[in-house]
């Protein structure tokens, strides 16, 4: 691989973990299309424009979503206020809302023990030195349940693909790698717009997820190559 561009430039090299998922597990013609963008947005860089890549769609909803924990907080209301905020988030604020909290009522509404948010922030970055990138970890909705270990719960947002269980194991191993203090069996990534999440419970390893990884991520680079010499 020689494309002889600034590495941090690029955020296919240094991807969040969920884009890195999203990328390495869509078609072809998604791929191509996110990697387009992706190149657009580093060649603005490269030429000194800042900005006009739009504000993260995700984020203020995750925020909401984690201080559902709170007492008293009205994570509905709080929803509600942000969608009327933003005509963008019309369509899919509501589909985010109702997967969260199919997955919330189900696991977390009414259990006996009292939940608590952790305190600080969790995160990480895994370092690929093979392939040159960094695999970051952040932003998780970490939480006590009683006395218990912190449980931690990694989103993933994508209309698609849809977080397929091979995906999956993949994201639960790079979390692992990237944040091995964690107790494993508490960690937890949540398709949102689903209300589907995956464990080790659920899906143990199968001692592949590297070898996935590696083959994914060197098709996502490969790919990129390919499509930033054309420009």
């Amino acid at each position: 691989m020689s494309s002889g561009l600034a590495s941090d430039s690029m955020s296919v090299r240094s991807p969040h973990l969920r884009f890195l998922l999203q990328l390495a597990f869509c078609d072809e013609r998604m791929l191509t299309s996110k990697l387009r963008n992706d190149i657009r947005q580093v060649m603005r860089r490269e030429d000194g424009i800042i900005g006009g890549d739009g504000a993260d769609f995700h984020s203020p909803f995750w925020s909401e979503a984690k201080s559902i924990i709170r007492p008293g907080f009205s994570f509905a209301d709080a929803i509600e206020a942000r969608i009327e905020a933003s005509r963008q988030r019309h369509r899919l604020y509501p589909l985010l809302r109702d997967g969260f909290l199919d997955w919330w009522n189900a696991n977390w509404r009414g259990v006996n023990e009292p939940l608590s948010l952790a305190d600080g922030h969790l995160s990480g970055v895994y370092e690929d030195a093979v392939n040159g990138i960094n695999v970051k970890v952040e932003n998780m909705f970490v939480f006590r349940v009683g006395q218990t270990a912190l449980h931690a719960v990694y989103p993933y947002f994508s209309e698609e693909p849809v977080l397929s269980a091979q995906a999956a194991r993949v994201g639960l191993w790079l979390i692992h790698e990237t944040l091995p203090n964690l107790v494993f069996e508490n960690v937890e990534i949540l398709d949102v717009l689903r209300g589907t999440a995956f464990s080790i419970r659920t899906h143990p390893l199968q001692g592949d997820e590297h070898d996935i990884y590696q083959h994914h991520v060197r098709r996502v680079l490969r790919r990129w190559d390919e499509l930033r010499a054309t420009y």
